[in-house]
């Protein structure tokens, strides 16, 4: 699947930002017993420098995959 466009401000020079690496969550052993899945949508916001300096989730199905995620990131 594909990731929805990031927001960029093209006037002010700015460009999308590209994962320089990808480390996947870990499943939470409470989602995987209670057999929980789906998908986790995160807003992060990154510096000129790439790093995410701010980061909240916007959809999870679960509290423990959501703390995965943002552990992730």
């Amino acid at each position: 699947s594909s990731a929805p466009p990031a927001t960029v401000d093209k006037e002010a020079g700015l460009t999308a930002p590209v994962a320089r690496t990808r480390v996947p969550p870990a499943y939470p052993a409470e989602a995987r017993d209670a057999k929980v899945q789906g998908v986790v949508v995160v807003e992060a916001e990154i510096d000129a420098a790439g790093r995410v300096v701010d980061a909240r989730i916007l959809q999870s199905p679960a509290t423990s995959l959501a703390n995965a995620a943002l552990e992730a990131i």
